[in-house]
């Protein structure tokens, strides 16, 4: 569903192995891949030669990078984060005037239910992911989220039967 928000110049925060670089292809103008794990970061180093990765801690590292970015991108990764403030200080260094902030999370009904439900019916860990996440957001808390760093909810949609939601952020 974000995808289709991935493109110009992009700031991927907690990218994992990469996936959004790999759906986004020939729309991302540059492509900077943000990751916690050391050896992850290594191993997209070796795999993209024409991409840009570091390792970082979201929690407490600054964002420091030669360009800005169009669009800045937190896919299943805002409810992992302790120090939500930092985090947003550090995006907003990073942002084009114009640029977007993309994330994608879970509903409070898709982490405490159906990951509860995953969970002991097998499907998922016994902790369900949950023992990660640090704050679940709902429409609400962005909202009061936007109002803190004076961004404006471009967009807000729940999908998925409703266990994740998708916010586009931008400027005031």
């Amino acid at each position: 569903l974000a995808d289709t928000y991935i493109k110009g110049d992009v700031l991927d925060l907690g990218c994992g192995l990469a996936g959004n670089l790999k759906l986004a292809g020939d729309r991302i103008s540059n492509y900077y891949g943000v990751e916690y794990d050391k050896l992850v970061v290594e191993g997209l180093v070796k795999k993209y030669s024409k991409v840009k990765f570091f390792q970082k801690n979201l929690d407490e590292d600054s964002l420091d990078f030669e360009i800005k970015f169009d669009n800045i991108l937190l896919i299943a990764v805002i409810e992992h984060i302790f120090n939500q403030k930092h985090l947003f200080n550090e995006i907003l260094k990073c942002l084009k005037p114009n640029g977007k902030i993309i994330i994608t999370t879970p509903t409070c009904f898709g982490n405490d239910v159906v990951h509860l439900l995953g969970s002991y019916m097998g499907l998922f860990s016994k902790s369900g992911g949950q023992d990660d996440h640090i704050v679940i957001y709902n429409k609400k808390r962005f909202k009061i989220l936007a109002k803190e760093f004076n961004l404006k909810i471009r967009k807000y949609k729940k999908f998925e039967l409703g266990c994740n939601q998708l916010v586009i952020l931008s400027r005031n």
